[in-house]
């Protein structure tokens, strides 16, 4: 298996925000999940991101891409900005400067298109008590615009994918 460490400046304290990369050799094949694409697609790309809080840098010239197929986790002490570039990433607020891209797009220019290909579990997700595993996951696909006839087999793929199909 191969990693890739990158370190990148996030925080005006200089702590550092740092991207794992890993491509292990034995990444099961997920190419319906991948939309078909190739593994060298960049289906991430940060450039020269910047985040400021009424003045306040959060994120400084943060730039990193992840391609299809790799796993990624953000690194950093409290402060570094971890949060901020995943809420950049799915577009829940836009950076001060600089370019996010989802497979290719932009998410400035197409918000709708780039949060189709993203699926994203906050910290502190919404559940619903009364909710399967699988209603749940029915729900926000439709809530994602999931195409309805692959809704039910793609949100099959992550159920068996991430272990739940005992949930």
């Amino acid at each position: 298996a191969t990693s890739v460490r990158q370190s990148l400046t996030a925080s005006p304290q200089g702590e550092a925000l740092v991207a794992e990369q890993a491509k292990p050799d034995s990444f099961p094949s997920r190419g319906s999940l991948l939309g078909g694409e190739g593994r060298n697609k960049a289906m991430i790309e940060l450039e020269h991101v910047v985040k400021n809080y009424g003045g306040i840098p959060a994120l400084r010239d943060v730039s990193f891409h992840v391609h299809a197929g790799e796993i990624v986790g953000l690194l950093g002490r409290n402060g570094a900005g971890k949060t901020t570039a995943l809420n950049l990433i799915t577009g829940y607020f836009p950076p001060t400067e600089g370019t996010v891209r989802i497979g290719g797009k932009e998410m400035i220019v197409d918000p709708r298109g780039c949060k189709r290909m993203i699926g994203y579990l906050p910290e502190k997700p919404p559940l619903y008590d009364e909710m399967t595993v699988e209603e749940y996951l029915l729900f926000v696909s439709e809530l994602r615009e999931v195409v309805k006839k692959a809704n039910k087999k793609h949100v099959d793929e992550i159920i068996e994918l991430c272990g739940l199909t005992e949930m």
